[in-house]
């Protein structure tokens, strides 16, 4: 089952590698949802990676009937 909840990063990191949705809040105040995985002490993923504030687990993907 899959979290539906936003994880603060200064409360609990996901497990290293693992493909997440991260909240990103740029120094202008402007935020961004990306993928990302974090491994090694930082974050990889699409987009800008400065400013992880929080994180969630990938939803499902779709699947007709679903």
């Amino acid at each position: 089952m899959v979290k539906d909840e936003w994880i603060p990063v200064d409360v609990q990191l996901p497990p290293e590698g693992v493909m997440v949705l991260v909240t990103c809040e740029s120094k202008k105040g402007i935020r961004s949802v990306n993928r990302a995985y974090y491994s090694d002490g930082f974050w990889h993923g699409s987009g800008s990676m400065a400013g992880v504030t929080a994180w969630m687990e990938m939803p499902l993907p779709y699947k007709k009937g679903r």
